[in-house]
């Protein structure tokens, strides 16, 4: 049974659609990925510097508590395809920096050669502003695709788009339809033949036989 003969226009404009969005999806996974890698591994190398002082304490305590944060929000937004999780990346970035740009009003730095003051957090802080950036635009093509993502979702023959597989499937929910009907058929009549068998016919005896009149 053709019935999609009329979507085959809209198959391939979906279907190309669809390959788009996971490109895309592809895309901000790679990136996302080198994002969430980087943000840590400035903090520590910056720390680094600092040896043991309190700003190298406070960017170790800021990378434990937002890197995984940042990276179950990737992780919903690509795989998951979920809106909040998207918008949820720069918005944990946005409020780090804001913690980053508060703290390193109070914390002192390092001293070297007692002149030189390191303050490890404003390098950070700036670097971080740099990676807020490009997840705000990371986040923009992801909100993008899950958009699109979601109106494919909506679509007849989601997600394969193919008018043959669509068929088939068509031809197999008739199918099963057709043995749905044939079972209950069947099992009626079985019903039927069983409620004949247990009705009784009357038995004329010898003696009614001789009491009818001739």
């Amino acid at each position: 049974m053709n019935i999609h003969t009329d979507h085959r226009e809209d198959f391939t404009v979906n279907y190309t659609a669809l390959k788009r969005c996971r490109s895309i999806y592809n895309k901000l996974f790679i990136g996302y990925m080198f994002l969430l890698a980087v943000f840590p591994l400035v903090s520590v190398f910056i720390a680094v510097g600092t040896v043991i002082s309190n700003d190298s304490i406070f960017l170790m305590l800021d990378s434990i508590l937002m890197t995984p944060l940042l990276y179950f929000c990737a992780y919903k937004a690509v795989y998951h395809k979920r809106d909040l999780a998207a918008v949820a990346i720069p918005a944990i970035f946005l409020v780090n920096q804001l913690i980053l740009g508060i703290s390193r009003h109070h914390l002192s730095g390092k001293f070297i050669n007692g002149l030189w003051v390191f303050k490890a957090v404003s390098y950070v802080f700036w670097i971080h502003l740099i990676l807020l950036c490009i997840a705000a635009v990371f986040s923009f093509f992801n909100m993008q695709a899950n958009v699109k993502y979601h109106w494919l979702e909506e679509q007849p023959g989601f997600p394969h788009f193919n008018e043959r597989f669509e068929n088939q499937l068509e031809d197999q929910k008739q199918t099963s339809i057709l043995d749905e009907y044939t079972m209950n058929y069947q099992q009626r009549m079985k019903t039927a033949s069983s409620e004949m068998q247990d009705i009784e016919l009357p038995v004329i005896t010898e003696k009614e036989d001789s009491n009818d009149p001739q």
